[in-house]
């Protein structure tokens, strides 16, 4: 349906996967227009689904649900996928909305057949999660791990009203109701039953089973209040409590009502939550043990488990045919905390029985798991035909009962109240993920302040709610896109940062002062907020309240402190009561100036800005408003557009002190009360932008005559101005900055006065941001020379140290003596198998940590200042906890040589610890040894190492040894072998460690300069590593961009997209989320499409000056990726002169029209797929015009583990095709390196050929990455999930102790 310039286009999804164009039926007049509203009318509202309406003529009936003649039957059905796009002229089609049908609703205007119509109404995923009640966190996530593994679940919540537990009762037995999956082939779910006890003639003689709630929230926003939640350790679920009698006529001693479980099929785990009260106690010896699960395959019983008495403590143990082991022997569960108790299918015929899903015991069964047809809960069957005689019942509670036929379950974080804070873009995903039928869609995100979140009760609440409550927890916006997906908008989203649009009142008769209404908004406004939070409450007022504009309001929230609860409080507090234009209406199809660009800015909370108003009246001229809701009357004349608006104000971030401030660069400025969007920091300035620029990468500001600048200093405008028009450029002194302004910035910037004062802003927030000072090392824009420090090094002093250990819980950790300010404190930890990662106080930054069967072990590091006498790490109460505390001095101490750890499962007395390669000369190796042992045991420190500490607590459990000792040279460390008087325990074994430190005592280290490299001594880059640093994405969004910044904890500087040939100018979904938002692209491309003979030289041009409009000066152009292989755009020994000059032509063109290109040549490491011969490999590097070298290199063919595969793979200058040719190709032509391409692979692509989750790697190549920095400009990681490859490092399933590593080595060399 035409529509201006462009025309609307209306498609269903009758039949999957084929959507079938509709817009000829539109109706389309003043009578029958198409309706479609989205947003919310103010911030103080959620934002509801987006509906559409749509009429259409239904003369035929073709639209009539149920007619059986429509070409489009059987598939007029409600649920069916709808969207609505607008053509433009010259631009792909435009996303306005897409939905799933609600309504069809058939008219006969006037009786006539020929003028029926049928409207139908739609909604978008809102509306569909709004829909879905949430079962509880047990139900939710067993049957979304069922749905993963492709399997089937039972799983109950053991809810009842009341239980017959009386034997004599002709009632039928209390049953549990199963919210399970059933298996694809099974034929109906499992069951769960109550069984009474027959061992004597009544109930009251015979033990109870009696029911009780768990704590709830109420389903209403309004009305959720956390305080009633019960304590942080309470369980969310139903609860039974089991209260036996005894019974002499049993071996048992204690009988009473149990439940019984029949599987729906074969099972491969079975898990039960449990509680044992805290005065429980049971002499020693088998008859006394209580039953938690007793597991039988036909007549045959196959384990028990249950707690009995061991050393005056009620620890868990498991029976089978051969005898009895201990699981836990150092844990006393009479503590009345609730656990989980796991049994898994390990092999065939061995289960593991372990709680919450940490270590565990293997027990040998008589039969596989996949045998069991009968388990019972809470007590042991006496024998198959002896049901009601069932003996050794507990005496305790149990809540929610689960198995799964394909293996797998829930994280007992999961359901447990308060447990550990989660991500928010993870808890949106895992919520998102409880979606049987994908309701919830893809979930996109954009903003970079990621926040932690508290999991709270979800059973009851509708799917939008909670994700609402994550999304308002950290002043985002939860909200469908006009593409259907689900989006989590961040306080700093660049929509919610950045003025998108500028509207001038009087250019169109449709928009002028006269049709707006301005208001102060104060009915709206709340004066005081009380935001719930799993801790309390937290309450913001407004500072001032006029008397009758009161107004409460309530909401909960997910958060985690009372800091962040606040802040999300503070966010629906107005700054101050001040006009607002609250609507406006224009005509797109009739305004004189073309508005059609309104259309890629309806966003919830998108910031505009609106000109042109009487500053007499109105006190201002320029009016910066957020658009909140949107409503469309669309006909073939005409596409009314009426907007909400609200005040422009910010949402704060909670920090981690309470206070309001961030060190991320800015995005707003303000002068004079006045608040304007920064569009970017030393980034090409566009049409109407507002751009600050600092000396680092430019020593006077790289812009035209079309502006105005400012220089700021001391955070005040200084002169002289820069006026438009001079084409004089201001000089920017170190710790200066530029604030350089285009079109209507420019005009705002020539309207301020010397003196003035100057607030930078992020997202509202104040930044403690400062513009980064010079580098050191040299170089400079667009390339440069080499760092001109040498730094030298030397081994530093391991002065002191201290030690703890405990049986359990925190630990206490005295000072080192002679502690004193600047010293270097390096913290090793370990927790048994038990337990979690120890964790250090606030201060203390991660070096890396580890997890095996053998226990977990971290390493920290801390700079001393003003330390107090000892410090407390947190251990879990679950473990045996143990630290040690180095005190390290020098000029510069510092790592230089991260943690390198391994694990064994022997039982040995001789434990070594992994080899390690230093950096350079000048350091001090740290080695240790840590693990279960079970009984008193010592150690003697490696050969020629000074032992730092020797412990083990008092149950002694575990233990740990930690030595030192200078090490000089360049070469391998080889292993370092600690001896203990006991043998480690062959079930836990132990783990080692090897890492490095030194004492760099002058100089720094060098590299080229901004645009040519990573920097110099000290690094320009968002990320602060010495070189630029970013990720593949490809995803059409943020998401995977904002996730891997969170999980590397650190900016990226770029961002990598792999456009098809067709996308390079035919679509922007591959840059335009990306605009504005502070960082670089890489595009990488294929070299040509059809024939190498076709010079695409315009085609360059064009994409290179699309970018430039969109503000990027300086991008990455991967020209012909991986040009070795056997791509379509492959270069042959045949064609590769023609090959070249293709390349060439390219890069001339995109470096004409942007300037700042980098063009990037990429090759396959090693020798491709033998297309090309390395001669001409050779000639073709020789040939082509390009800046940047940048091979792709994974680990595969072969993987490298160790550093003599590393060596060897890695090569020399000489050895063809190797990194180190690469590099040494790259030093001979004084231009760059890179990797275009680089990641760990454990999918299928190379199975058998591959590294799979492999540290050695990240270290390996990171180090030497790291060794080169001088010539390495940039790196991006391909973070793929997909089964091929599984590169990922973000998943948490996915690759764990690769992503510790990684983060380890970025945070080693961040800053450098």
């Amino acid at each position: 349906m035409a529509t201006g310039p462009g025309a609307v286009v209306l498609e269903i999804e009758f039949t999957s996967g084929t959507w079938t164009d509709i817009t000829s039926y539109v109706v389309g007049d003043a009578a029958g227009a198409i309706r479609w509203r989205g947003g919310r009318s103010t911030r103080y509202e959620e934002v509801a689904a987006s509906t559409l309406s749509v009429p259409l003529r239904n003369h035929d009936g073709r639209f009539t649900p149920g007619n059986t003649s429509s070409p489009y039957a059987p598939n007029l059905l409600r649920g069916k996928a709808v969207r609505l796009k607008y053509d433009r002229p010259g631009w792909p089609r435009m996303d306005l909305f897409l939905g799933f049908v609600t309504r069809y609703s058939v008219a006969i205007p006037d009786g006539n057949p020929d003028d029926a119509q049928c409207v139908i109404e739609a909604a978008d995923r809102l509306a569909s999660m709004e829909r879905r009640t949430m079962l509880n966190a047990m139900i939710e996530e067993s049957r979304r791990v069922a749905r993963v593994n492709s399997g089937g679940c039972d799983v109950f919540d053991l809810s009842a009203t009341s239980i017959n537990c009386d034997p004599a009762s002709p009632a039928p037995a209390t049953t549990f109701a199963n919210r399970g999956l059933l298996k694809a082939g099974a034929s109906a779910l499992g069951s769960l039953t109550v069984q009474r006890s027959t061992v004597a003639a009544s109930a009251q003689s015979t033990g109870l089973i009696t029911a009780s709630s768990a704590p709830a929230p109420p389903s209403s926003d309004e009305q959720r209040d956390r305080t009633s939640d019960g304590p942080p350790d309470e369980l969310w679920l139903e609860r039974l409590t089991l209260q036996p009698v005894p019974a002499a006529t049993t071996t048992g001693g204690w009988t009473g009502p149990v439940l019984v479980y029949r599987p729906q099929a074969s099972v491969r785990q079975v898990e039960l939550f449990f509680r044992v009260p805290d005065a429980y106690f049971a002499p020693a010896g088998g008859p006394y043990e209580r039953v938690l699960l007793d597991l039988w395959a036909g007549s045959t019983g196959l384990l028990r488990v249950g707690i009995g008495q061991l050393g005056g403590k009620i620890c868990l143990r498991g029976t089978v045919a051969s005898g009895t082991g201990w699981v836990y022997s150092d844990l006393d569960l009479a503590d009345g905390q609730w656990r989980k108790l796991t049994l898994w299918r390990y092999a065939a015929n061995q289960v593991v029985a372990s709680l919450q899903d940490s270590g565990g015991a293997v027990f040998t069964m008589a039969a596989d798991m996949d045998a069991v047809d009968y388990v019972m809960i809470g007590g042991a069957r006496n024998s198959t035909a002896a049901d009601g005689k069932q003996n050794r019942v507990l005496e305790g509670d149990l809540a929610g009962f689960a198995a799964q036929t394909a293996g797998g379950g829930v994280w007992h974080y999961q359901v447990l109240g308060a447990p550990t804070p989660v991500a928010d873009t993870a808890r949106v995903n895992e919520l998102a993920a409880y979606s049987e039928s994908g309701i919830a869609g893809s979930v996109y995100y954009s903003g970079s302040s990621s926040q932690d979140v508290a999991r709270t009760p979800m059973a009851g609440r509708s799917m939008l709610d909670c994700q609402r409550e994550v999304a308002r927890t950290i002043g985002g916006i939860i909200f469908a896109a006009r593409d259907g997906n689900l989006v989590l908008a961040r306080s700093d989203a660049y929509w919610r940062s950045t003025v998108g649009t500028y509207l001038m009142l009087g250019d169109d008769d449709d928009l002028s002062v006269g049709d707006i209404v301005w208001d102060d908004g104060v009915d709206q406004a709340p004066s005081m907020v009380s935001a719930s939070w799993p801790g309390g409450t937290a309450v913001a007022e407004a500072a001032t309240v006029e008397a009758g504009a009161e107004r409460d309001l309530q909401i909960s929230t997910a958060a985690v402190s009372h800091a962040q609860a606040l802040a999300a409080a503070r966010a629906l507090i107005p700054d101050a009561v001040s006009l607002c234009p609250r609507q406006i209406s224009l005509d797109l199809v009739n305004t004189s100036t073309n508005r059609w660009g309104l259309l890629e800015w309806l966003w919830p909370d998108a910031l505009i800005e609106i000109q042109g108003a009487p500053s007499a009246v109105l006190g201002a001229s320029a009016w910066q408003v957020r658009i909140q809701g949107w409503d469309a009357t669309i006909t073939a004349t005409g596409f009314r557009l009426t907007l909400d608006l609200d005040s422009p104000r910010a949402v704060p971030i909670a920090s981690g002190g309470g206070g309001y401030t961030v060190s991320a660069p800015p995005n707003q400025v303000i002068i004079g009360g006045v608040t304007k969007a920064v569009s970017g920091i030393d980034v090409a300035r566009a049409e109407d932008q507002l751009v600050i620029y600092t000396h680092g990468p430019n020593a006077t500001t790289p812009t035209n005559e079309y502006g105005t600048e400012w220089l700021v200093t001391g955070g005040v405008l200084v002169g002289p101005v820069r006026a438009s028009g001079s084409t004089t450029p201001i000089t920017i002194p170190t710790g200066s900055y530029v604030l350089s302004g285009h079109g209507v910035m420019s005009t705002w910037l020539a309207g301020l006065s010397a003196g003035a004062a100057v607030s930078l802003r992020v997202s509202g927030v104040p930044t403690t941001w400062q513009p980064d000072p010079p580098s050191s090392g040299g170089g400079g824009t667009g390339g440069g020379g080499g760092g001109s420090g040498t730094a030298t090094y030397a081994a530093p002093t391991v002065a002191s140290s201290s030690s703890a250990a405990v049986d359990a819980g925190n630990l206490t950790v005295t000072k080192p003596s002679g502690t004193a300010d600047g010293d270097l404190l390096v913290a090793i930890t370990y927790a048994d198998p038990d337990g979690s990662i120890v964790t250090p106080p606030s201060g203390w930054s991660s070096v890396g940590t580890y997890t095996a069967a053998a226990g977990r072990g971290a390493v920290y590091t801390r700079t001393a200042a003003s330390e107090p006498s000892s410090w407390t790490f947190t251990g879990n109460s679950a473990s045996a906890n143990i630290a040690a505390v180095l005190r390290v001095t020098g000029t510069s101490a510092q790592v230089s040589v991260t943690p390198t750890w391994a694990a064994s499962s022997s039982s040995s007395t001789s434990h070594a610890a992994p080899t390690v390669t230093p950096p350079h000369d000048g350091n001090v190796l740290i080695t240790a040894v840590a693990g279960i042992f079970g009984v008193a045991t010592s150690f003697t420190p490696p050969s020629g190492q000074t032992e730092r500490a020797d412990l083990q607590h008092a149950a002694l459990w575990a233990a740990m040894e930690v030595s030192t000792e200078t090490y000089s040279g360049t070469s391998a460390t080889g292993t370092r072998t600690a001896t203990s008087t006991a043998a480690s325990l062959a079930t836990y074994g132990t783990l080692t460690l090897s890492l490095m430190l030194t004492d760099q005592t002058s100089g720094s280290s060098g590299g080229g300069g901004t645009g040519g490299g990573g920097g110099g001594g000290t690094s320009t880059n968002r990320s602060t590593l010495p070189w630029v640093n970013g990720v593949f994405d490809n995803s059409g969004g943020t998401a995977k961009f904002d996730a891997f910044q969170a999980m590397s904890g650190r900016l990226l500087d770029m961002v990598d997209e792999h456009p098809a040939w067709v996308d390079i100018t035919g679509s922007n979904w591959w840059y335009q989320p990306h605009v504005g938002r502070g960082y670089d692209l890489m595009v990488s491309v294929p070299m040509y499409s059809g024939s190498v003979s076709t010079n695409n030289s315009a085609m360059w041009s064009s994409i290179a000056s699309t970018l430039v409009a969109n503000g990027w000066s300086r991008t990455w152009w991967r020209l012909g990726v991986e040009f070795n292989l056997a791509n379509s755009w492959q270069a042959t020994d045949s064609n590769w002169s023609t090959w070249v000059t293709r390349f060439n032509e390219a890069a001339a063109a995109i470096k004409a029209a942007q300037p700042g290109a980098r063009i990037v040549l990429c090759p396959n490491e090693g020798n491709g797929a033998g297309l090309i011969s390395s001669a001409n490999t050779v000639n073709l590097v020789d040939g082509c015009n390009w800046d940047v070298l940048a091979p792709d290199y994974y680990d595969q063919w072969p993987p490298i583990y160790n550093q003599s595969q590393g060596d060897s793979r890695f090569g020399t200058t000489s050895t063809f095709g190797t990194m180190n040719y690469w590099v040494g190709v790259v030093r001979a032509k004084g231009r760059k390196f890179g990797l275009g391409e680089w990641g760990v692979a454990s999918g299928t692509q190379w199975a058998g050929n591959q590294g799979g989750d492999n540290p050695f790697y990240i270290d390996y190549l990171m180090s030497w990455l790291y060794a080169n920095r001088d010539v390495v400009e940039v790196i991006s990681y391909f973070e793929e999930p997909a089964a091929y490859l599984v590169s990922d490092i973000t998943t948490p399933a996915h690759n764990p102790t690769a992503r510790a590593m990684y983060q380890s080595k970025i945070a080693q060399y961040a800053g450098s």
